[in-house]
Protein backbone atom coordinates (compact mmCIF):
# COMPACT_ATOMS: atom_id res chain seq x y z
CA UNK A 1 0.00 0.00 0.00
CA UNK A 2 1.08 3.95 -0.31
CA UNK A 3 3.36 4.52 2.59
CA UNK A 4 1.19 7.31 4.56
CA UNK A 5 4.66 9.34 5.42
CA UNK A 6 5.68 9.39 1.98
CA UNK A 7 3.40 9.04 -1.27
CA UNK A 8 5.67 7.95 -3.71
CA UNK A 9 7.00 4.79 -1.74
CA UNK A 10 5.02 1.77 -0.79
CA UNK A 11 4.45 0.08 2.64
CA UNK A 12 3.53 -3.41 3.73
CA UNK A 13 -0.12 -3.53 5.13
CA UNK A 14 -0.71 -6.92 7.37
CA UNK A 15 -2.42 -6.00 10.89
CA UNK A 16 0.61 -8.26 12.73
CA UNK A 17 3.29 -10.55 12.69
CA UNK A 18 0.59 -13.37 12.45
CA UNK A 19 -1.21 -11.73 9.70
CA UNK A 20 1.82 -10.92 7.69
CA UNK A 21 3.15 -14.09 8.07
CA UNK A 22 0.06 -16.02 7.34
CA UNK A 23 0.16 -13.60 3.73
CA UNK A 24 4.07 -15.10 3.62
CA UNK A 25 2.61 -18.72 3.27
CA UNK A 26 -0.23 -18.11 1.31
CA UNK A 27 1.54 -16.29 -1.73
CA UNK A 28 4.32 -18.78 -0.97
CA UNK A 29 7.19 -16.39 -0.89
CA UNK A 30 9.26 -18.72 1.95
CA UNK A 31 12.91 -16.52 2.51
CA UNK A 32 12.11 -13.54 0.58
CA UNK A 33 8.62 -13.04 2.58
CA UNK A 34 10.60 -13.85 5.90
CA UNK A 35 13.15 -11.14 5.11
CA UNK A 36 10.69 -8.70 4.26
CA UNK A 37 8.59 -9.03 7.39
CA UNK A 38 12.63 -8.88 9.39
CA UNK A 39 12.80 -5.44 7.02
CA UNK A 40 9.44 -4.53 8.36
CA UNK A 41 9.70 -4.99 12.33
CA UNK A 42 13.27 -3.26 11.99
CA UNK A 43 12.13 -0.03 10.31
CA UNK A 44 8.60 -0.08 12.72
CA UNK A 45 8.05 3.28 14.13
CA UNK A 46 8.68 3.30 17.90
CA UNK A 47 6.01 4.79 20.05
CA UNK A 48 7.40 8.05 20.28
CA UNK A 49 7.81 8.76 16.48
CA UNK A 50 3.90 7.51 15.93
CA UNK A 51 2.53 10.18 18.31
CA UNK A 52 5.00 12.66 16.62
CA UNK A 53 3.67 11.75 13.41
CA UNK A 54 0.13 11.32 14.44
CA UNK A 55 0.29 15.16 15.73
CA UNK A 56 2.18 16.40 12.44
CA UNK A 57 -0.84 14.68 10.53
CA UNK A 58 -3.61 16.46 13.04
CA UNK A 59 -2.09 18.68 15.68
CA UNK A 60 -5.74 17.76 17.81
CA UNK A 61 -4.30 14.55 18.47
CA UNK A 62 -2.00 16.39 20.90
CA UNK A 63 -5.27 16.80 23.14
CA UNK A 64 -6.70 13.34 22.90
CA UNK A 65 -3.48 11.86 23.64
CA UNK A 66 -3.45 13.72 26.68
CA UNK A 67 -7.13 13.25 27.88
CA UNK A 68 -6.28 9.81 27.42
CA UNK A 69 -3.79 9.70 29.80
CA UNK A 70 -5.50 12.04 32.63
CA UNK A 71 -9.02 10.60 31.69
CA UNK A 72 -11.22 7.64 31.47
CA UNK A 73 -11.45 7.53 28.11
CA UNK A 74 -9.14 4.87 28.06
CA UNK A 75 -11.33 2.30 30.14
CA UNK A 76 -14.15 2.74 27.49
CA UNK A 77 -14.53 -0.45 25.17
CA UNK A 78 -16.65 -0.63 22.40
CA UNK A 79 -19.49 -3.29 21.84
CA UNK A 80 -18.98 -5.86 18.99
CA UNK A 81 -21.23 -3.64 17.12
CA UNK A 82 -19.06 -0.46 17.89
CA UNK A 83 -16.23 -2.58 16.61
CA UNK A 84 -18.62 -3.56 13.18
CA UNK A 85 -19.36 -0.51 12.44
CA UNK A 86 -15.67 0.62 12.69
CA UNK A 87 -14.44 -1.63 10.54
CA UNK A 88 -17.21 -1.49 7.87
CA UNK A 89 -16.31 2.42 8.10
CA UNK A 90 -12.62 1.68 8.28
CA UNK A 91 -12.85 -0.86 5.13
CA UNK A 92 -15.17 2.08 2.89
CA UNK A 93 -12.68 4.88 3.57
CA UNK A 94 -9.61 2.80 2.70
CA UNK A 95 -10.79 0.09 0.68
CA UNK A 96 -9.92 -2.50 2.30
CA UNK A 97 -11.04 -5.50 3.44
CA UNK A 98 -10.49 -6.36 7.10
CA UNK A 99 -12.61 -9.38 8.58
CA UNK A 100 -14.58 -8.67 10.87
CA UNK A 101 -13.31 -12.27 12.75
CA UNK A 102 -10.22 -10.73 13.09
CA UNK A 103 -11.79 -8.65 15.75
CA UNK A 104 -14.98 -9.49 16.99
Amino acid sequence: MKCFQNPIALQFNPLNDEVFNSKIDELDLGEIGKKALNFQNKNLLNDQEIKEFMIKCNPRIEKLLTDWKEKDFKTIRPTSVGLAIAIMNYNRVTKENIAFETFI
